[in-house]
């Protein structure tokens, strides 16, 4: 059994990491204009197009009211589109528009430039036991 202090190591180290890749993430999309939870709404929709504003509510794991204000300033700036579904005239679907493409395109490249640039001192090897341990970790706590 584990003691109390590995299990506080371990919730701390990924409070760290989360709260490090999400700076990296603000940081990152700011330059660029735009917020890192825009980005995420972005690359939401880039993998899954026409959601309503609850279903990306719910993939992003956050309320419909925030969602309902990202989505207000992505679509004034050009980014998102509203369209009324075809199968529901009451429901509003989600989808990018050609600049919202390139937008999520051109912050994903950034982003993942900087995150190679700060690992590539880590053996890849080291990233695929990374990897392991934490696909482990996720079927244990599931």
């Amino acid at each position: 059994m584990h003691n109390h202090d590995e299990i506080f190591r371990v919730l701390s180290s990924f409070k760290e990491v989360n709260k490090s890749l999400f700076h990296i993430l603000q940081d990152e999309a700011g330059k660029l204009g735009i917020t890192g939870l825009q980005v995420l709404v972005l690359k939401v929709l880039v993998d899954k197009p026409h959601l309503t504003l609850a279903e990306l509510a719910e993939q992003l794991h956050s309320s419909t009211s925030t969602m309902s204000g990202v989505v207000d300033r992505l679509v004034k700036n050009g980014y998102v589109r509203r369209e009324r579904s075809e199968s529901d005239r009451r429901s509003l679907m989600l989808s990018l528009t050609q600049a919202g493409i390139e937008k999520e395109a051109e912050t994903y490249q950034k982003i993942i430039t900087t995150l190679a640039e700060k690992l590539r001192d880590v053996p890849e090897e080291e990233l695929e036991v990374l990897l392991a341990l934490h696909d482990k970790l996720l079927k244990k706590l599931k």
